[in-house]
């Protein structure tokens, strides 16, 4: 898929006027669960050719229930804003 390695953001929300742009694209994806770490709240899936990719998951959710070989859908959305102004 292509993503990041997980990261934990901690972000200021500061209200603007956008002088540029942004662009969010959503895709579902549907994959296997390669493994789940509970006391590190993370889940490894497998991808194609091998590869995996592990994801942060949000503390409030659940993970009983969540086993290996279980498969899922994933909606993944990625976002981009870009901010432009004259020097």
């Amino acid at each position: 898929m292509g993503l990041d390695d997980p990261v934990v953001a901690e972000q200021d929300w500061v209200t603007l006027t956008p002088h540029g742009g942004t662009s969010l694209t959503t895709v579902e994806v549907t994959d296997t669960i390669k493994a789940v770490n509970r006391n590190k709240g993370t889940i490894t899936f497998a991808g194609a050719g091998g590869k995996t990719r592990t994801f942060l998951v949000d503390p409030s959710v659940s993970l009983d229930g969540i086993e290996p070989g279980d498969e899922v859908i994933l909606e993944v959305t990625r976002a981009v804003a870009v901010d432009i102004r004259p020097v």
